[in-house]
């Protein structure tokens, strides 16, 4: 698999991490509780919630390297926009 940037990689695991936890808790719902569920669905709903628990290990480091662009982008917005309000008050006085 080709590398992909990490909101990609990062919205690939959200819909894995959804479609998890949909099958954990529809397996659930059904039975009325983890004890009603036979032996084969106990196993797969246990597969599926150590998947999830990946998934949702996977995404942390991804969800810490985006916050991180998304507060820089934040940074940079502000300081243009700083910018911009001070060039526009310069142009203000000189009229």
């Amino acid at each position: 698999m080709a590398a992909q940037p990490d909101d990609v990689r990062a919205d690939l695991l959200i819909d894995r991490i959804e479609r998890l936890t949909g099958m954990v808790g529809e397996r659930f719902v059904r039975k009325a509780g983890p004890r009603r569920l036979d032996p084969d669905e106990r196993r797969a709903a246990l597969v599926a919630l150590a998947e999830l628990n990946d998934a949702l290990a996977a995404l942390e480091p991804l969800r810490r390297r985006i916050g991180r662009r998304i507060e820089g982008a934040s940074a940079s917005n502000q300081a243009s926009l700083a910018y911009l309000r001070t060039a526009r008050a310069l142009a203000a006085g000189r009229r």
